[in-house]
């Protein structure tokens, strides 16, 4: 029942930088509290990205394959 209150957008909104996250944070109300950030992707409170999109799996090959997908992700985001 939680992932109803996901919001549905695909894409999290663009940040210019910290500062711009921080008063988006300050204005949608998850500033003080980053787990009350309902987008698929979003910053954690350890600064790690999380990412609300895959369902379970059994297959030990499919979760490196999406782990490594992400890491892929994250690290073009970066550079």
């Amino acid at each position: 029942s939680i992932y109803r209150i996901v919001k549905r957008a695909l894409e999290p909104p663009p940040y210019a930088d910290w500062d711009a996250y921080e008063q988006y944070a300050q204005e949608n109300g998850f500033w003080g509290n980053p787990r009350d950030c309902w987008h698929i992707v979003r910053i954690s409170a350890h600064g790690t990205i999380e990412f609300r999109t895959f369902g379970a799996t059994p297959n030990p090959r499919e979760i490196v394959t999406w782990a490594s997908l992400c890491h892929m992700i994250c690290r073009v985001a970066t550079t």
